[in-house]
């Protein structure tokens, strides 16, 4: 029987989830998005992404060598699971790489979606494009702005994630200590993200408007 040739991928954001149909050569083939659905509960979260991948796998029209996903919110590296993620907290503690290899009987990889897309501007992006004589950079530094703002190391072409996964997680950095610093979605207040993020800029913008 002949190895499958495609994998199916998905980044499920905050905001938005992406899935998409991708060959050996990073290539995509075919490609979705649809918007999450906001203030949805666990179970339709969970719905929704399944649904999502299945149709993702019945695009590749056969076999898939796996799937992996990206997800917005620190993952636990071995196990794939979500913890204590702030723009999809209903979806804390769910052991993502069990349950979509029970449903769908293939290899399944999940990482934080920051981390991931350092990993993928190091290959074929940013990283790729500044190798010296092919080799490429010894060290990568990513920061991703969105409906969150996160962050991923790759060291010398592998992923440094220190003590469960956090070294890069930087939009939880504290940088107002005042006490008007805004609340944050973790639940702290005066974080990067707070400020920063899509979300944080769009609503620091709506209070500015609302006071004339």
């Amino acid at each position: 029987m002949s190895t499958p040739q495609v994998v199916v991928v998905m980044d499920w954001g905050g905001t938005w989830t992406r899935t998409a149909v991708v060959n050996r050569q990073g290539e995509i083939l075919w490609q979705s998005r649809e918007p999450n659905p906001q203030g949805g509960s666990k179970e339709e979260y969970l719905a929704n992404a399944e649904r999502l991948l299945a149709n993702a796998i019945r695009q590749a029209g056969g076999p898939v060598a796996g799937i992996g996903a990206a997800v917005a919110g620190p993952v636990e590296p071995t196990t794939g699971t979500f913890y204590q993620p702030p723009n999809l907290m209903v979806l804390d503690g769910v052991a993502f790489k069990a349950l979509w290899e029970n449903i769908f009987d293939v290899p399944v990889w999940v990482g934080n979606d920051a981390n991931l897309a350092a990993l993928g501007e190091h290959y074929y992006g940013a990283g790729k494009e500044s190798a010296d004589n092919g080799r490429p950079v010894k060290t990568l530094f990513y920061v991703t702005v969105s409906t969150g703002v996160g962050g991923g190391l790759v060291d010398k072409g592998s992923l440094f994630l220190g003590a469960n996964g956090l070294t890069a997680e930087i939009g939880h950095t504290l940088v107002d200590t005042s006490e008007s610093a805004l609340e944050c979605q973790c639940g702290s207040r005066g974080c990067l993200e707070a400020m920063a993020s899509g979300t944080g800029i769009e609503r620091i913008a709506r209070q500015k408007l609302a006071s004339g």
